[in-house]
C-alpha cells in the first residue's frame, strides 16, 4: 500500500503563490483599465439587464471550458464579463444610489481580506481586522462627540 495521493494539478495550481502572483498581475491590469474608463465616463453608469438574463450569462459563461494553458486569458475574460455587466459607481455620472463608490486602494486590503479569509466579525479567526475594525469605529465615534477619547 502506497501513501502517495493522487495528483491533483489544478487543486495545486490553485494554491500555489507564484499563480497567485500571476493572476494578480492581470487581475491589477484589467481592474486598472476599467476603473480608468468608468471614471473617464467611458462605460455606463448602470448596465442594467434583466435579472433572467443575466442568469443565462452567468450560466453560460461559467459552463465554458477552457484550456488549463490558456486560464489567465479565462480569469480576465470572467473579470471583464463581471466588470462589464455591473454598478460603475466610479463613473461620473453616477448618482450615489444607496452606496458610494468605494475607493479604490481600500478595495486591496479587502482583497486580502478575502484571500486570508480572516473575518472581522470573530476575533479569533481575524484578530488584525477585528483590531482594526474597532479602532476605526471608536475614531469615527469621537469625531462625531459619541463618545470621550
Amino acid at each position: 500500500m502506497s501513501n502517495h495521493l493522487p495528483d491533483f494539478p489544478l487543486v495545486d495550481d490553485a494554491y500555489r503563490a507564484e499563480e497567485f502572483r500571476h493572476q494578480g498581475q492581470a487581475w491589477a491590469t484589467v481592474v486598472h483599465q476599467h476603473l480608468q474608463a468608468a471614471m473617464q465616463g467611458n462605460t455606463k453608469a448602470l448596465n442594467w439587464s434583466d435579472p433572467q438574463e443575466a442568469l443565462k450569462l452567468a450560466e453560460s459563461t461559467l459552463q465554458e471550458t477552457a484550456d488549463p494553458e490558456e486560464r489567465t486569458d479565462r480569469f480576465q475574460s470572467l473579470l471583464k464579463t463581471m466588470l462589464d455587466h455591473g454598478q460603475n459607481l466610479h463613473h461620473p455620472g453616477y448618482v450615489g444610489h444607496q452606496v458610494p463608490a468605494s475607493i479604490p486602494v481600500a478595495g486591496l486590503f479587502d482583497a486580502v481580506g478575502s484571500m486570508t479569509n480572516q473575518p472581522m466579525a470573530i476575533y479569533e479567526m481575524g484578530p488584525a481586522a477585528a483590531t482594526i475594525e474597532k479602532f476605526l469605529v471608536n475614531w469615527m465615534l469621537e469625531k462625531i462627540g459619541w463618545i470621550k477619547g
